[in-house]
């Protein structure tokens, strides 16, 4: 009987000490305190914000140099918070003297026709229509080293600040370990890890982060938590899974689609009309845009029933779409300025395709199916003796009158109009305001000397 009685004590212990033992196990497992957030906290409700609303409420900036030797084309967004801009004008411009320090320091040649090139380009994320990420592509060649990274920066455009990766999780709730714990995994998961030089990953490399949609990626530079022969590595992290430690809302159960914006309507192009037989046909083309600009030049194109051909830059098409769809409308020419304004003689042919692909998608969408169908190199480096880039006929220019070095309007006009003769293609820049009105001058002058203006696939069909 007494044995029997110990018998029970003993198993009742050891039951509860198995218990025990697996509750621990489970605590130890648990990422976090599943505490709610505190109340006095603010919580930031997550809304799907299309690409395309993201653009509208915002503008794009653009830099281009185009300086021979020291080429730089940079890009970034404008929101409407000047405190937001002026941390983003800060970075960038501390992005361009670093690079203009490295070509003044240099042991190396950088002469007309090196590699040299600062670019910097973008994208924006959002978690809603205040938490927004900028993801700056930084790429520099020249001077004694190159670089190609990633910095990631967010902002709440409601009260104007940068935002850091502790502003949206609880104190003291290990969600630090959490993440890396999760990212070590990722990372073990792409198989990146079995050559690993520097070790785990810190909780200081964590804050490249970007808020894109609902979830969380963090982007970390070659070398820093893998071999450098993976490059720029990448773990995104479902923001619901930590919806319990951090103060991200989510008022729906993660199955509803985001609706997605109206597709634009197709743009009707008018046919194109022949020129007369031995009227003299010149191409005016500008690069670059588009920009608020373009509008005053197609009312002059309009004005003077002339027809140009616009190689824009991808990047800026999502900003401009009424611009672009009154291009095609009005009977004009697009080309392919690539994406960003990167230089196409430094980058691989799988870069160069992307650049190219972007650019003709981003067109093909506002515009409902016209796709440019020619290319214009930035800075026109490339090797001239090749005739196509990615099945695209590459265009350049027979008359260039510099016009981006050049203040004076009249200076521009009179390049043209002295050069100007039957089968010119005329290079100009729609930005520069002493552009577009030398560009009024230009069509006064060469239509009474008798000048057709014609797109580009008009004067390769001539």
């Amino acid at each position: 009987m007494k044995d029997r009685k110990k018998w029970s004590i003993f198993s009742i212990v050891m039951a509860v000490a198995v218990v025990a033992i697996v509750l621990s196990v489970v605590m130890m497992n648990l990422p976090i305190a599943q505490s709610e957030p505190e109340d006095n906290h603010v919580r930031y409700s997550y809304q799907a914000v299309s690409q395309q609303d993201l653009a509208q409420k915002m503008s794009i900036q653009s830099d281009i140099h185009y300086g021979e030797a020291y080429p730089m084309g940079v890009s970034y967004p404008e929101t409407s918070s000047q405190k937001v801009n002026d941390q983003i004008k800060s970075f960038v411009d501390s992005q361009v003297e670093q690079f203009q320090t490295a070509i003044a320091s240099s042991s190396s040649d950088q002469s007309t026709g090196s590699s040299t090139e600062l670019n910097i380009d973008y994208e924006l994320s959002s978690f809603n229509e205040d938490i927004v990420s900028v993801l700056f592509h930084v790429r520099q060649n020249g001077g004694d080293s190159s670089r190609d990274g990633l910095t990631a920066m967010t902002f709440n455009l409601e009260t104007e600040q940068r935002m850091n990766l502790s502003d949206f999780f609880q104190e003291d709730s290990g969600y630090e370990q959490y993440l890396l714990d999760k990212v070590q995994h990722s990372l073990q998961d792409q198989k990146v890890l079995d050559k690993k030089e520097k070790g785990p990953v810190s909780v200081d490399q964590l804050q490249n982060f970007m808020l894109d949609g609902d979830q969380i990626t963090f982007y970390f530079t070659p070398g820093s938590v893998a071999d450098s022969s993976f490059g720029q590595l990448q773990v995104s992290i479902p923001l619901r899974l930590m919806h319990s430690f951090s103060y991200f809302q989510f008022d729906d159960d993660g199955t509803s689609v985001s609706s997605q914006p109206e597709a634009y309507p197709a743009v009707t192009q008018p046919e194109t009309p022949q020129a007369s037989v031995g009227t003299k046909q010149i191409a005016l083309t500008f690069d670059d845009g588009p920009y608020k600009n373009t509008e005053k030049v197609l009312d002059l194109l309009d004005q003077y029933n002339a027809k140009a051909t616009f190689f824009v830059v991808g990047n800026r098409v999502e900003y401009f779409p009424e611009t672009i769809r009154r291009m095609v409308s009005s009977g004009h020419c697009i080309g392919n300025h690539t994406y960003s304004h990167k230089r196409l003689d430094n980058l691989s042919p799988a870069q160069v395709s992307e650049q190219l692909t972007k650019t003709n998608e981003a067109v093909k969408e506002i515009t409902g199916g016209y796709v440019p169908q020619y290319v214009r190199p930035p800075y026109g480096f490339f090797d001239h003796n090749i005739k196509t880039i990615d099945g695209m006929p590459m265009i350049m220019w027979t008359v260039d009158p510099g016009d981006w070095s050049l203040q004076d309007t009249g200076k521009i006009a009179q390049g043209v109009i002295e050069s100007a003769k039957d089968g010119d293609i005329v290079i100009l820049h729609e930005q520069l305001t002493q552009s577009v009105e030398a560009t009024e001058i230009i069509l006064q002058e060469l239509t009474a000397q008798g000048f057709s203006f014609v797109t580009v696939d008009q004067l390769m069909d001539k």
